[in-house]
């Protein structure tokens, strides 16, 4: 099983723009705030994950955060790209480094999946699952970055580290 603490142990390995280190994570206040102007409730796993780190410039794209520096990974300005998204209550959670987005679909199926949006494609409807939840999302983005993976199309691999990928009515990425 693939936890919080797990991905934490990845973030010091991953590498990041010069001169920068690994966020610090946001208080109870500023989670609060954002839910209070975005109108609804984060995840559960994306709230935790905020109160751990804010936005670290990891991976292809980033992670989104809060109040981030980089516009394409502040929830928010990704929000007033997306509006359709708000209105889904869909969270971006990092982008791939080409304009598209993974995003937590939550509200729309019994678990928090998070998908693939291809920009260009249709940027309302996911493309494919990605990953069953946060933590396995962010073990496979972080090992994929290291080159220590083929996610997300290598059917054996993915299966074997997120076997609950396989229940889910959502394209999956070496059938899309």
């Amino acid at each position: 099983m693939i936890a919080l603490e797990h991905v934490v142990a990845i973030l010091p390995e991953l590498e990041k723009p010069p001169g920068e280190s690994i966020p610090s994570g946001l208080g109870q206040a500023d989670v609060d705030g954002v839910e209070s102007r975005i109108g609804f409730s984060l995840p559960g796993s994306f709230r935790t994950w905020l109160k751990t780190t804010n936005g670290p410039c990891v991976g292809p794209g980033g992670i989104v955060g809060v109040d981030t520096a980089r516009e394409l990974q502040n929830l928010e300005s990704i929000y007033e790209l997306y509006p359709k998204w708000k209105a889904k209550r869909w969270v971006p959670v990092a982008g791939d480094g080409c304009g598209n987005y993974y995003v937590l679909v939550h509200v729309e199926y019994d678990s928090e999946p998070v998908v693939f949006v291809d920009i260009i494609e249709n940027p309302d409807e996911p493309a494919f699952i990605v990953a069953s939840d946060l933590w396995h999302f962010l073990d496979f983005l972080f090992r994929k970055d290291m080159g220590k993976s083929r996610w997300p199309f290598d059917k054996a691999e993915v299966v074997e580290r997120d076997p609950k990928i396989l229940k889910t009515e959502l394209m999956l990425p070496w059938n899309a």
